[in-house]
């Protein structure tokens, strides 16, 4: 998960700094090079790996903490988190739909109820597999 969150956030956030930095050099060069001195080229190659190891640790930070996001199915309840952390808690009677998630890397498998609660489980969730066949075979039932 990590490995494709860093990329994403690297093309995201480096290719319009880059861009910026290479507008800049071109637009303004004295200015350039009161920031990288008078080797611009090793400049900006040392401008792009921040970025991209600044990319690779809010992607470790952020699939640590998706790892921790516990679901918790009960007889009558399912307990996980939503998108932003939130403990939620769903009957599952009430289970409508559950949808595959994936976005800037992150993969993981919606939960929602009639009422518009959802929970997210993380495909690194441990027995995740287990997990998504016991959930679709309750959404069977309940459909």
């Amino acid at each position: 998960m990590w490995f494709g969150l860093s990329r994403t956030l690297a093309f995201g956030m480096g290719v319009p700094l880059i861009l910026f930095a290479v507008f800049r050099l071109y637009v303004k060069p004295e200015v350039t090079k009161k920031v990288f001195g008078d080797n611009v080229f090793f400049g900006l190659l040392a401008f792009s790996a921040t970025i991209c190891l600044v990319s690779i640790a809010i992607a470790l930070i952020i699939s640590q903490i998706s790892q921790i996001y516990a679901i918790t199915i009960d007889s009558n309840y399912i307990e996980g988190r939503n998108y932003w952390g939130l403990k939620r808690v769903i009957p599952i009677q009430s289970i409508c739909s559950i949808k595959p998630f994936n976005q800037i890397g992150i993969k993981a498998l919606v939960i929602s109820n009639r009422e518009g609660v959802e929970i997210y489980v993380y495909r690194h969730t441990e027995k995740y597999d287990e997990i998504a066949k016991f959930l679709s075979s309750l959404l069977e039932k309940n459909t």
